[in-house]
Order: C-alpha cells, then sequence, then structure tokens
C-alpha cells in the first residue's frame, strides 16, 4: 500500500486514520523571530468538508510540499494544546502533566498535547489560557510529524 516513507505516504497514513492531511512549505523564522509556514493549499475553503484520497494525493504531489499539519476542530475529531518552551510551568503542572495522551515535540522545546475532541466547539487561540499555550480546535492546524522544524531538527511523537 505504502511504497515508500515518501511526504506523501505520510500524508496518506494520516489519511487512512481518520485525519484531514494539508502540505505545509518549509518552516522559516521571520523577521519577527516568529516559525513561519504556509499551507500551500486554500484548505479553510473546505469549511468542514473532508478532503477524498485523491485530493491528499493531488495536494502532496507538488515538490514544493514539505511538511504536513493535520486539520482540528469538531469535524475532526482532533484538539491540540500548544505548549512553547518556556511556558507558563505551574498551567503545565497543574492541568496538563497527568495526561495520558499522544505527545509531539519540536526541536525546540515545545510540545503538543493530542486529544479528542470534546464534542462542543474549543476556540483555536494563542496565549489566552495562559503564557506561551496555545489551543487548536474549531478552524485550526498543527504540524505534526515527520516535519522539520525551523531549525533543522523534526517534529516527532513521544
Amino acid at each position: 500500500m505504502y511504497k515508500e516513507n515518501t511526504l506523501l505516504d505520510v500524508a496518506l497514513r494520516y489519511f487512512d486514520m481518520g485525519f484531514q492531511p494539508i502540505p505545509l512549505s518549509e518552516i522559516t523564522i521571520g523577521e519577527d523571530g516568529k516559525k513561519k509556514f504556509r499551507p500551500l493549499i486554500n484548505w479553510k475553503d473546505k469549511g468542514d468538508l473532508f478532503f477524498t484520497r485523491e485530493e491528499v494525493i493531488e495536494n502532496f504531489s507538488t515538490p514544493i510540499a514539505k511538511n504536513i499539519a493535520l486539520r482540528t476542530g469538531k469535524s475532526f475529531g482532533l484538539i491540540v494544546i500548544d505548549v512553547d518552551k518556556g511556558a507558563d510551568e505551574e498551567f503545565v503542572s497543574k492541568h496538563l502533566s497527568e495526561l495520558k495522551t499522544v505527545i509531539v515535540y519540536s526541536q525546540g522545546g515545545g510540545k503538543h498535547y493530542w486529544l479528542k475532541h470534546p464534542g462542543f466547539n474549543v476556540k483555536t487561540c494563542a496565549g489566552e489560557l495562559a503564557k506561551g499555550i496555545d489551543v487548536r480546535g474549531e478552524g485550526g492546524i498543527i504540524i505534526v510529524p515527520p516535519s522539520k522544524t525551523e531549525n533543522g531538527g523534526f517534529y516527532v511523537f513521544q
């Protein structure tokens, strides 16, 4: 079914698990010091509609597709708590340290806690829960393995 470990093969594995993969450009650091990346398709126009397998193949067949993100929100069954290095340690200790869930690590010291969507709208926001903690819910995307980080490392599962 999968011949190689190409980005397309990995995108199809995510698709086959029920996720909606989005192709991304390379991840770089902008002049403002923030991570920059660009989705290579206009995924927001899809609303809550799902890509077909054929669309995923077409979306990831371009040579400029370098990384993968997944759509988050109620329709896609996924929310992610994105904890940056240096985030509010008290919040992390109190609310996240005991979670039994999938965790993705970035080379920069951040963690992504994957959670099953609770069934009600979860707002996508940055820093509203606590310093350095973002939520990827309705209308969001999250960068996933094996995407390359801005410093040449990789996003990896725990």
